[in-house]
């Protein structure tokens, strides 16, 4: 899980001037570990002044490493924190983030 606490709005969702350096981020990240399966991204929930990423990988160490190369366009580190935790049966995304849909 990778989380980003931006500016909020009103409504709790991202301002304008923030979008393009979230935006950037993802593209980002699904370039540096998806084309060689070191990870799959499956969930993505912007609310509350947080964007929050789930993501499914192999090993953790190596997906760190994937994440720790990315870089941003205004040389700038992407403020983001990370957990990462066992999760073989995929509950975290079927039961917490898709059965609260229903």
């Amino acid at each position: 899980q990778i989380v980003w606490k931006y500016e909020a709005d009103e409504q709790g969702l991202p301002t304008m001037d923030v979008i393009p350096a979230l935006k950037e981020f993802e593209n980002l990240l699904i370039e540096a570990v998806e084309p060689e399966k070191i990870a799959v991204l499956v969930a993505v929930c912007t609310n509350n002044g947080e964007r929050e990423w789930m993501l499914y990988a192999k090993g953790v160490s190596e997906f760190r490493e994937r994440l720790n190369t990315l870089e941003s366009e205004e040389e700038e580190p992407f403020p983001i924190d990370t957990t990462s935790a066992p999760d073989p049966k995929w509950t975290a995304l079927f039961d917490d983030t898709l059965g609260g849909l229903s």
